[in-house]
């Protein structure tokens, strides 16, 4: 889900430093990208650079992130255009910081978008900026690698330069929605952990490469994405709101 912060009217106000523009819905990734080489994590491939992802027409920076497995991205859109334009969150994932062969978990955007309905909230797919216009969103967002260790709120991540493909995209969706409905809606306490574990199962059992590839995807390729290619035979750990129920169930089996 994304919260939304506020809304700019004149992009002049805002740097341009850390934008990138935002890929159009239909940008799926038709093409794998070549695993980032050292010194170079999560830089796209040659393939990459002959199919282009077609922009939206926005541009987009992370501003921080607070989570851990799974948490909230704050991000700040802007159109710099001349004409309203639609932003959607559905498909887009983050990179994280550093070298690909050790960097942590990427994060993708799961659930409807959140904005302020005066003193009420209502949740949208889709927020129409305005243009010269910027807004702040927070996004739910979800680990999309089982097999990589957990970022944390210092890690810096950056906007992957395609979309997920539909196809896995749709699933994830379906599947964390129907998670979220069982636990009684996105923000319900238990929603998290639930939608995580679908979006790691629709993940693994379609493996698809994307920015930011490295050494430690080569058990994913060629469909060798499941549980036991994972660290150690665990998932990453959670966060304490996540691992709250477990610890409980342990001490009352004891």
């Amino acid at each position: 889900m994304v919260l939304l912060f506020g809304l700019f009217c004149g992009s002049s106000a805002w740097a341009d430093n850390g934008y990138k523009s935002v890929p159009a819905e239909s940008a799926d990734h038709a093409t794998a990208p070549a695993p980032a080489t050292a010194g170079t994590p999560g830089t796209p491939g040659p393939q990459d650079a002959q199919a282009v992802a077609k922009a939206s027409g926005l541009d987009l920076r992370v501003v921080a992130y607070d989570g851990s497995v799974n948490g909230e991205l704050t991000v700040e859109v802007k159109n710099p255009g001349k004409t309203e334009l639609t932003f959607s969150a559905a498909g887009l994932y983050f990179v994280p910081e550093g070298n690909a062969d050790q960097a942590p978990q990427r994060l993708g955007a799961v659930g409807p978008m959140q904005i302020a309905d005066g003193k009420a909230q209502k949740r949208v797919e889709q927020l129409k900026v305005p243009p010269g216009g910027s807004m702040k969103v927070k996004l739910d967002v979800f680990c999309i690698d089982s097999h990589r260790p957990a970022p944390t709120s210092k890690t810096g991540f950056s906007l992957g330069s395609k979309r997920l493909p539909a196809k896995l995209r749709n699933t994830i969706e379906t599947r964390a929605k129907s998670a979220a409905d069982q636990a009684g809606g996105y923000a319900a306490p238990a929603a998290k952990s639930r939608m995580q574990s679908e979006v790691w199962g629709a993940r693994d059992a379609d493996w698809v490469e994307v920015d930011g590839e490295g050494k430690q995807e080569l058990g994913k390729k060629g469909g060798g994405g499941g549980p036991q290619q994972q660290r150690d035979g665990q998932r990453p750990r959670r966060n304490q709101r996540d691992r709250a129920p477990q610890v409980q169930e342990q001490r009352t089996s004891e």
